[in-house]
Parts: structure tokens; sequence; C-alpha cells
């Protein structure tokens, strides 16, 4: 996947509000970075298409409490994988290794049509040897008509192919290669202006896509970011979240990881999200004074907290700064007035 591409996708997807996600604290980075990752990483034994980090049934909640507290614990991803895996089986990998168990799952409609289609013309072979010498009417219906056979191999496949169908390992593998196989196509469809919005669903199945790529190429933080960017137009924080918090550490350096993750942390209006990317956006500000966006998301963040005054100064910073467009400047003004009104009411 070309860094241009993820690039050019970054620009073209729009925000979203975002609900609030899961707050939790660990011991090191390292842990946080492991729990992120292997949240990700895990597929919803109930939802199929999501993750345990972005489902938001009991199941997947439960999953995210026991892969903490496997990691505050101490355990290794591997270690963590496979009491996953012992307990829900392969399918709640995204990749599931080949093993003889799903080797058995791809095989056995053929086996079932080999055995039905067997034993349909082992019957006719011992009809045959055990009628008498038949006349030449009886000829045919001695040996057995050809349509039964025919009739018998469709059963055994039908019966078969429903039984497999109905089994979920079979869905979450289609769902998993659907999706691989359409990633291509609808980061197309996101970036041609003449396309059609992506519905719901095929953002869904484009998160699924990204998310099966990233687990063999984790350290692209373009791919990261345009999961972030899916996760918010999808609404779902949690995903967003991890999605530019892995970016940000795959590339600390990197601006426009470390303001979309600050961005995202500020949508959420949680306090500890709020002072998280406040400090962030603290830092980057020392670097880059006069960058607008990051004064943007800096004045909101400290509206949020009611730090109305350092709100007006941050705006009042982006009016000097910006010259042109009258527009954004009223809207500007608009922002000041308001942080003003809550400046005159608030106590003390």
């Amino acid at each position: 996947m070309k860094k241009g591409l993820l690039a050019l996708l970054l620009m073209t997807l729009s925000f979203w509000v975002l609900a609030a996600p899961e707050v939790m604290t660990f011991q090191s980075e390292a842990q946080e970075q492991q729990y992120r990752k292997l949240t990700a990483e895990l597929r919803c034994p109930k939802c199929q298409n999501n993750s345990i980090a972005d489902s938001g049934s009991l199941i997947a909640e439960d999953l995210r409490l026991k892969v903490y507290q496997l990691t505050l614990q101490g355990k290794t991803r591997d270690q963590i994988v496979d009491f996953m895996v012992a307990r829900y089986g392969a399918f709640i990998r995204y990749d599931p290794p080949l093993t003889p168990v799903t080797l058995l799952l791809w095989l056995l409609p053929l086996l079932s049509v080999l055995a039905g289609g067997y034993a349909i013309y082992a019957r006719s072979r011992t009809r045959i040897a055990v009628a008498p010498i038949p006349c030449p009417a009886d000829t045919l219906s001695a040996r057995g008509s050809p349509w039964g056979l025919v009739a018998g191999i469709i059963m055994a496949l039908a019966v078969s192919g429903a039984a497999f169908y109905s089994t979920n390992g079979y869905r979450q593998v289609r769902d998993w290669q659907q999706a691989t196989r359409q990633l291509p196509e609808l980061m197309n469809r996101t970036i041609d202006s003449r396309a059609a919005p992506l519905e719901k669903q095929a953002l869904q199945t484009l998160a699924l896509g990204l998310r099966t790529h990233l687990a063999d190429d984790g350290d692209n933080p373009e791919g990261w970011m345009l999961l972030g960017r899916v996760g918010m137009m999808l609404n779902n924080a949690t995903l967003a979240t991890q999605a530019y918090g892995r970016a940000h550490a795959v590339a600390p350096d990197d601006l426009p990881a470390a303001s979309g993750y600050a961005d995202v942390l500020t949508r959420t209006g949680e306090l500890e999200s709020l002072q998280q990317a406040e400090a962030l956006l603290a830092g980057l500000l020392n670097v880059h004074p006069d960058n607008l966006r990051l004064l943007q998301l800096a004045a909101v963040n400290a509206y949020q907290q009611g730090q109305y005054d350092l709100a007006i100064a941050r705006w009042q910073r982006m009016l000097l700064l910006n010259n042109g467009n009258p527009e954004q400047r009223a809207e500007i003004e608009q922002k000041i007035a308001l942080a003003r009104q809550h400046l005159s009411v608030k106590p003390g």
C-alpha cells in the first residue's frame, strides 16, 4: 500500500463526533501499546466484523477486560493470544493459522460429497450383483438411472454446504476474505470525487480490510491514521483512538499523526483524554507556534476544560495569523464572544 495513496485518502475523509472510549491505566507504555494492538487484532466472537476494541457487545467488553488483566500480569502477546484461542477458537484471530482443525473445516464439504457419491455408487453395484439376469427391457433399471447418481451427489453437496455455511467459522473467514479482496476497491472509491460516499457497511468492511493489512504492516503510520479516520466516520471512539494512538506511537515526530491523536482525544470530552491531548498540543505548539490547526485544537481543548481565557487567547492568535477568509474570521470571533460570555458568569 503506497504512502501517497494513503495520504490522499486521509485528506478526503471527514470527521464525525465520537463517543467516549474506555479509560484504562497501565504500568508502562509497552503494556499500553500491547493492549491496544491486541484488542485491535482479536475478533469479537459475536459481532464477527468488529474487533473486540470497537465492538460494543458484552462479550467484547469481557474480552477487553481479560486482555487488560493479562497484560498487567506481565503476559506476553503470544501468551494472551494462545489464551484467547484456547477458549474461543482460532477464528478469534483475523488471520487464523493453518491447523488440522481449519484444514478439516475447509475439506469437510468435499469429503461429504465424495462419501455420498461413493455410497450411492456402492449401493448401485450391490443391486447389480444380486439381481437375476435381466431381460433387455429391464437392463436400464437394473443398472440404475444415471440421474439418480447425479441427484444423490447434488443432495450430498447441498446438505454438506448448508451445514458448513451455518458454522461461525465459515462466516468469519468469508467476511475476512471479502474485506481483503475489497480493500483496493473501497480505497479507490474513497478518493474518487465522483463516487458516492461509503455507507456504514462499506466503511466497516474497509476497517476490517485495513486491520488485516496492518497486522502485517504495523509500522505504517499512514495506514493507522486512515483506520483512525474511518473509525471517526463510524462514530467509533475506541477504534479511532487506538488507531491514531498507534500511528503516534509508530511515528512520534509525525505532525499529522500527533495532531490527529490530539483531535481524537479532544473529541471524546473525557477529562483524562482532554488533559492528555492538552499536554500533547502544548508540546506541538512549542515547535509549531503558528500552526492554525494546532491552535484551533488547543483552543477547543481549553474551552471544553472550562479554561475560557486560554481558549480566547488562542483564538485571538488565530485572528492575527488569519489574514484571508472573512467567514473564518467571523466564526472565530463568534467563538471568542461565546467564551467571554462564559467568563462573565464564571464564579470567582
